[in-house]
């Protein structure tokens, strides 16, 4: 009795956080009135603050790596690339490796000419390319039944293109790693595509 009692309890655990996890990215692709008011912030500084929150959260303990010049900042959403960036990380740190320990992971920031390039990227396992095509479509997982709901970076695109008017780029080799690449302007202009 007490052994069913166990998996039940281990089951329903597992499930409630497959569902917080899946309501999590569902609310990324919801812009609420929060997220849409833009606000000038310090990129360094965001990612330092969501990079600690991230890592209060998960029990994973690869390294991350900041690289950004302090003194980029960013008149747009920080709510919105808070968002972007626990995704990428909770997606790197499910899909990159193999072990809980032992993987890189480097978030760099560069301004140019209004632009500002943020780069996260893993040195995991990498992404075969047939699958680096359709990583932006929505539901689409290769983790489907171990906890992937395929809406992760579905939502990531939507948040970085349409709210954010920026783009988004994965550059994958097998075996050597993964990069996203953000384009996002420093003025929070909006684009209507």
């Amino acid at each position: 009795l007490y052994k069913n009692v166990g998996e039940e309890l281990s089951l329903l655990d597992s499930s409630l956080h497959r569902a917080g996890d899946l309501i999590r990215k569902f609310r990324m692709v919801a812009v609420d009135q929060l997220n849409s008011r833009t606000q000038v912030f310090g990129l360094n500084e965001l990612v330092y603050q969501t990079v600690s929150e991230f890592r209060i959260q998960n029990t994973a303990s690869h390294r991350i790596d900041i690289r950004i010049d302090p003194a980029i900042t960013i008149n747009g959403y920080p709510g919105a690339l808070e968002q972007v960036l626990a995704n990428l990380l909770s997606n790197a740190f499910q899909h990159a490796f193999e072990e809980p320990t032992g993987g890189n992971i480097i978030i760099e920031g560069k301004s140019h000419n209004g632009w500002v390039t943020l780069t996260v990227g893993d040195d995991g396992k990498g992404i075969a390319p047939e699958r680096v095509t359709r990583i932006f479509d929505p539901f689409y997982t290769t983790q489907l039944g171990k906890g992937g709901s395929g809406f992760g970076l579905y939502a990531v695109f939507n948040q970085v293109s349409h709210l954010m008017g920026g783009h988004i780029n994965v550059e994958s080799t097998p075996g050597k790693g993964t990069r996203f690449i953000l384009e996002l302007p420093c003025g929070g202009t909006r684009t209507t595509d």
